[in-house]
């Protein structure tokens, strides 16, 4: 019983931790979008 329950929390850690990754990652994406977005914006009206 206590072998399962520590597994579940292990695993709920781990689970913790992926989406927290994958918050961030989705984040510096967005901004890098973001960026080369401007960037183009600022291109296009250059030329």
């Amino acid at each position: 019983m206590s072998m399962e329950a520590t597994g579940c929390k292990d695993l709920i850690e781990v689970m913790l931790i992926i989406h927290e990754a994958y918050v961030v990652c989705r984040q510096r994406i967005k901004r890098m979008k973001y960026l080369i977005g401007q960037g183009m914006a600022d291109h296009n009206i250059g030329l």
